[in-house]
């Protein structure tokens, strides 16, 4: 699989997950062929279980998601 970029940027970092999560609940409806509209943000562990959360994430080469001030620091 080819490697993917993600950037979320919102006022806040809680903001900016929770923006995230529903990203991360599209990509799994893509990868599983589940079609739904956009569903609202839910707690990460609703995501799967822990091995299932961290196999998503080794699809991003690059991930930065929170506030303006967080993004600089993942992105440095």
């Amino acid at each position: 699989m080819a490697d993917i970029n993600v950037v979320v940027v919102a006022p806040t970092d809680e903001v900016a997950e929770r923006i995230w999560i529903t990203k991360q609940q599209m990509l799994g409806d893509v990868q599983t062929g589940n079609q739904r509209l956009l569903q609202p943000p839910v707690e990460p562990e609703e995501l799967g279980t822990t091995q299932e959360r961290a196999m998503m994430e080794a699809m991003f080469s690059i991930k930065a998601v929170g506030s303006p001030e967080t993004i600089r620091k993942q992105l440095e």
